[in-house]
């Protein structure tokens, strides 16, 4: 199973205002994006148009194919994988932030949501998130931005009309890994220690290790080495610096750890896998 590394394609070019650039059109050409672990304060939803991604949240994985919707509450730990080996996959991505959520509701936020599939709901919201997709993919006028917020408006109604949950946000889960999440975003190209991040999240090391694999699925060191592995090979796709050089700036202590690292997640070299993103349809 290969990770989904995403690159923006026909991104909504006109920002209709309050929507802080919430809607992406993705495909799997080009590394580094959204490829791991991962959290944020925003409401992701994501619909399939082509291909297949497993996704995983709370370590529980589903796989999502055309036409499927999924939905993964804010601040919930999470990451997608390409399903098929090499397989081309578009998807239109709305990050609907807790602050805009709560502009709209102020008394309703913040809330859980979940889709009752096989439902009318499930079938109203594809077809706002089919008519989002055409919009950000056809756009030649300024003014569909009144008809992607309008989408967007109806989507936010369903969700916290037939979606919502009753349980409230479990605003401690997963909080010590959450910070050691966003520790690495900020110094992954440093000589991260167990030691350093267990003192940064205030955490016992063994204890810490034993909650980050919980809340995960995976180690630290796991989870560390594969955010550098994704930046390096991102660094490599654009072609403008030798293998050794993107190693050291994501933050690998040699050019022979980011080539372990590589085989041991994608089955191949990183020149291997540079090329295969390039030889993809």
């Amino acid at each position: 199973m290969n990770d989904v590394s995403y690159e923006l394609v026909n991104m909504w070019q006109i920002s209709p205002e309050g929507m802080n650039d919430c809607v992406d059109m993705i495909d799997t050409y080009g590394a580094g994006r959204d490829s791991v672990l991962h959290w944020h304060h925003a409401l992701e939803i994501m619909l399939m148009i082509e291909g297949s991604v497993t996704y995983t949240a709370d370590c529980v994985a589903r796989t999502y194919n055309a036409g499927d919707i999924c939905l993964i509450n804010s601040q919930t730990i999470h990451k997608g994988e390409n399903s098929r080996s090499n397989g081309h996959v578009i998807a239109l991505v709305l990050r609907v932030t807790d602050e805009f959520l709560a502009q709209l509701l102020p008394e309703q936020t913040p809330c859980r949501f979940a889709i009752p599939y096989g439902t009318e709901t499930e079938e109203l919201l594809r077809r706002d998130l089919y008519e989002m997709a055409r919009i950000a993919q056809e756009s030649r006028d300024a003014a569909d931005s009144i008809l992607m917020k309008s989408c967007l408006l109806h989507l936010v109604y369903l969700l916290f009309r037939d979606c919502r949950l009753e349980e409230q946000p479990h605003t401690n889960s997963c909080e010590y890994s959450k910070a050691a999440i966003r520790y690495v975003t900020e110094h992954y190209a440093e000589p991260v220690t167990l030691d350093e991040i267990a003192t940064a999240v205030g955490l016992q090391k063994n204890y810490f290790c034993r909650c980050f694999k919980q809340d995960t699925g995976m180690t630290f060191a796991q989870y560390l080495n594969q955010v550098r592995l994704n930046i390096a090979l991102a660094l490599m796709e654009k072609g403008d610096a030798r293998m050794l050089d993107c190693a050291l700036q994501a933050g690998f202590s040699s050019e022979k750890v980011m080539i372990d690292w590589c085989r041991r997640v994608h089955h191949m070299t990183p020149m291997q896998y540079v090329r295969s993103l390039h030889e993809r349809p």
